[in-house]
C-alpha cells in the first residue's frame, strides 16, 4: 500500500486538562505568583503537527489581575495514555534540565516538578514558553518547510549550531551536578551502559509482545556482545536531533524533550543525531537539504567544540543502538495511534523510505560506517 508523508497518524495524548482546568489556576496562583494575583488563561494543547509524541504538553498564560502583564508557560504532564517510554523516568527530564540551565547550554527554564497526582491526575512540571521554530519531522525538514526555503548558508549554520550545542553539552562535568536517582538506577544494573541495553531488551517485549522483529534482536545481541567501557561519562540529552530543537534563525536557541536522558558516552548522543539525520533525509525521498553538511563534516563540526576526541568505533556501536532505537519507538507510537492500522504498520517497515527497519539492517550491514569516510 501506498503511505501518506504523516503515516504515523493522530497523536492520542490528551488535549484538554477539563475540570483540572479550576485546580491548575489555583496551583499557578500559589506557585508561580508572588501575590496570588494571576488569571489563567488560554490553555492549549501543543500543535497537532507538533514533533513530540511521548508527553502531554500545554501552552497557557497567567494575566497579572492588577498589572495587566502577561507571561506565557508551558506545562509538561506525565501521559497517562498513549504511553511511548516504558517505566518512562518523568523525574529525570526535569532533573537534567533543572540541574544545568543556568550553564551556556541552550535550554528553556523549567521553574516546578509537580509530583501531586490528584492536580492533574499525574505528575507534571512547568517551564517558560520560547517563541522559536522546531523543524519538522513529518514531512521531513529535508523536503519542505521553513528550513528547506532557507539560503544553503543558513541551512547549514542551522545544522552547525545544533551539533555545537550538543558539544556544549557534553562539555559538562558531570561532576558538577546532582543527578540524584539517575546515578542509582546505573548502579543496580552495573552501568549506565549495561541499564541502556537491559532497558532496550526490556522495551522490545513490551513494545512488540510476542511479535518482536528478528532485526531488532539481532541488534540487541550484538550490543550486548560488544558493550563498551564507560571511560568518560557525559550528560546524554538522549534524543538528539534537529527536530527536538527550537530555533531563531538559524541559531540553536533550545535542546527540548529531555525525555530520554540519561548519563553516557557522548557518541551515544552524537550518532543519535546523525542516524535521526539520516532517516529524516530518507523520508525526504533521499535527498538531504543543498546547504546541509556530510556525515564527516558533521562530525567535524562537533568536534571543534567537543573538548575530547570523537571517537569513531563509539560513534559506529551506538549507530546500532539509535537505529535499533528508531525501529522500536516507530513501532510502539504506530501501534498505538489511534488511527493507524496493522496493514499500515507492516506497509510503513517494508517501504525503503520509512522503514526504520532497514535503516536499522542497513546499519547492521555497515552502510553507515561508509559515510562516515565519504569524500
Amino acid at each position: 500500500m501506498e503511505l501518506a508523508e504523516d503515516f504515523m497518524g493522530r497523536k492520542g495524548q490528551m488535549r484538554v486538562l477539563g475540570t483540572s482546568t479550576n485546580v491548575f489556576a489555583d496551583w499557578c496562583n500559589e506557585n508561580l505568583s508572588d501575590d496570588g494575583q494571576t488569571v489563567l488563561s488560554d490553555v492549549q494543547p501543543i500543535s497537532e503537527s507538533a514533533n513530540g509524541r511521548a508527553g502531554e504538553i500545554f501552552v497557557f498564560a497567567l494575566k497579572h489581575a492588577k498589572t495587566g502583564t502577561t507571561r506565557k508557560y508551558v506545562l509538561r504532564k506525565k501521559p497517562t495514555e498513549y504511553v511511548v517510554h516504558m517505566d518512562h523516568d518523568f523525574l529525570a527530564e526535569f532533573t537534567f534540565q533543572k540541574q544545568i540551565q543556568a550553564t551556556r547550554v541552550p535550554l528553556i527554564n523549567v521553574h516546578i516538578y509537580e509530583s501531586d497526582d490528584s492536580i492533574l491526575g499525574a505528575p507534571f512540571y512547568v517551564m517558560d514558553f520560547l517563541d522559536a521554530k522546531v523543524p519538522s519531522d513529518d514531512p521531513s525538514f529535508h523536503k519542505t518547510g521553513w528550513v528547506a526555503d532557507m539560503d544553503r548558508k543558513d541551512q547549514r549554520r542551522l545544522a552547525e549550531s545544533n551539533l555545537q550545542a550538543l558539544a556544549t553539552l557534553h562539555n559538562l562535568d558531570v561532576s558538577k551536578f546532582d543527578f540524584g536517582h539517575v546515578n542509582e538506577r546505573a548502579k543496580k544494573a552495573g552501568s549506565h551502559l549495561d541499564w541502556m541495553i537491559d532497558y532496550w531488551w526490556r522495551y522490545s517485549a513490551w513494545a512488540c509482545g510476542d511479535k518482536q522483529y528478528a532485526t531488532a534482536l539481532k541488534a540487541l545481541d550484538w550490543l550486548s556482545d560488544n558493550r563498551r567501557d564507560e571511560s568518560r561519562l557525559a550528560i546524554s540529552w538522549g534524543d538528539a536531533r534537529p527536530g527536538n530543537s527550537m530555533f531563531v534563525g538559524a541559531e540553536c536557541a533550545a535542546l527540548i524533550d529531555w525525555d530520554m536522558s540519561s548519563l553516557g558516552d557522548a557518541e551515544k548522543d552524537l550518532a543519535w543525531w546523525l542516524i535521526m539525520d539520516e532517516f529524516s533525509i530518507r523520508r525526504s525521498g533521499g535527498l538531504s537539504l543543498p546547504g546541509w553538511p556530510s556525515v564527516p563534516e558533521k562530525i567535524q563540526i562537533y568536534d571543534d567544540v567537543y573538548v575530547h576526541q570523537v571517537d569513531l568505533a563509539a560513534v559506529l556501536y551506538y549507530s546500532v543502538y539509535a537505529a535499533l532505537a528508531a525501529l522500536l519507538f516507530t513501532h510502539r507510537v504506530l501501534s498505538i495511534s489511534p488511527d493507524v492500522t496493522e496493514e499500515i504498520i507492516a506497509a510503513s517497515m517494508a517501504h525503503p523510505q520509512y522503514s526504520p527497519e532497514i535503516l536499522l539492517q542497513d546499519v547492521l550491514d555497515g552502510e553507515f560506517e561508509k559515510k562516515l569516510t565519504q569524500a
